[in-house]
């Protein structure tokens, strides 16, 4: 098994690690600690700042206000808000990329909670609380880390809004099974993602609300490991434009999540399919053609569904890339980004 797979495989795992801690070890404390009511201000960069991006959508669903930035505009154009929101909250699987010197000098006042893989990281030892990813050894792309601070980040924002309810541990045990489910039958999901794309010649990857995230995710890992280009846009910015580049030989992913209501999805999808274009969704992580019928809801949580967003395109980047010169491997990254 490559090293990818390998990573790939053990995302179950280190989901079971992370609600193991939190929930019956000393996470616990640190969980019951966060502040309720609060105005956070999330950042990081890459599939970082996806997981803050989601994670501030959730507040704002439940009224807080929150916002996610990227942490290199943080540095420049967005600099003022650095002092404005608590707690500041800064997601790095490494703690060690090149934005987090500079931000650890501009912040003035806290709390600064890092969400990261690395205890000792200069992120972690100059913030006033840790949250550890718990992720285990990572050197390729965003996987385990990326799908744990989606977990984590829901977690907290639970207590941030007060919607703590005594189902999350359920919640979690039911996400971490359902991507179990899914890396088992990888088969079936990549023949249904071949069949609906093979022959396509530009693809965009879109979704509403927290599945544009997911979009945005899903389209950096086909870059980084499939050398595919990708186009993500949120549906609302598809139809308010983009959508006159619908035609034969285009692919379009819809994301997408039973329990917030298909309707407009399921819409796009029809109109696009009328263009000639190759459609599929991605409902609950579940590839969809267009022609068979949706699922049922299943009653996953918008926000914390995502982490079911992220495995169908990990598993197609890896099989594309089987097939793409130099296509295993990073050419011009490196796990840990050094510049801004």
């Amino acid at each position: 098994m490559d090293k990818i797979d390998q990573e790939i495989a053990q995302q179950p795992e280190a989901l079971e690690k992370l609600r193991t801690f939190y929930f019956h070890g000393k996470g616990k404390e640190l969980l019951e600690s966060l502040p309720q009511k609060a105005t956070p201000l999330f950042t990081g960069m890459g599939a970082s700042y996806h997981a803050a991006a989601i994670a501030a959508m959730q507040c704002q669903y439940f009224a807080l206000p929150a916002l996610g930035v990227e942490t290199v505009d943080l540095l420049r154009t967005s600099s003022k808000l650095l002092n404005k929101f608590a707690p500041l909250i800064y997601v790095s699987q490494s703690g060690e990329s090149g934005e987090v010197p500079l931000f650890l000098r501009r912040v003035e006042e806290g709390p600064l909670i890092s969400v990261t893989n690395d205890e000792q990281s200069t992120l972690a030892l100059s913030a006033t609380q840790v949250m550890p990813l718990l992720a285990g050894d990572e050197t390729l792309i965003a996987s385990k880390t990326y799908l744990n601070s989606l977990a984590l980040l829901w977690l907290m924002n639970r207590h941030f809004c007060v919607t703590w309810d005594g189902s999350e541990e359920s919640q979690l045990k039911r996400i971490t099974h359902r991507v179990q489910v899914m890396l088992a039958g990888k088969a079936s999901i990549l023949k249904a993602w071949q069949d609906v794309m093979e022959g396509t010649q530009r693809l965009i990857f879109t979704g509403q609300g927290p599945q544009s995230i997911s979009a945005r995710q899903g389209a950096m890992v086909m870059a980084e490991w499939a050398k595919k280009q990708v186009q993500f846009i949120s549906t609302g910015g598809l139809r308010h434009g983009f959508i006159e580049l619908s035609e034969p030989g285009v692919g379009v992913v819809i994301f997408a999540n039973s329990t917030s209501g298909l309707l407009s999805e399921l819409d796009l999808a029809n109109e696009l399919d009328e263009y000639g274009v190759n459609v599929l969704l991605v409902i609950d992580g579940m590839p969809r053609r267009i022609r068979e019928q949706p699922p049922l809801p299943v009653g996953f949580d918008p926000f914390l569904s995502t982490i079911l967003d992220a495995i169908p395109p990990q598993l197609w980047a890896i099989e594309l890339s089987k097939a793409v010169k130099g296509g295993s491997g990073f050419r011009h990254l490196k796990k840990v980004i050094k510049k801004i």
